[in-house]
């Protein structure tokens, strides 16, 4: 076994949210964190 063969598992890693980042990210204006409150 190699370092450079090294994989993390399928699935395990995803994309993380950067929130209020401006309307066209689709997680902007109340950054996800809705309307009343």
């Amino acid at each position: 076994m190699k370092l450079n063969s090294i994989r993390p598992a399928a699935g395990s890693v995803k994309n993380r949210k950067r929130i209020g980042r401006g309307t066209g990210s689709g997680h902007g204006t109340t950054a996800t964190k809705g309307h009343k409150g």
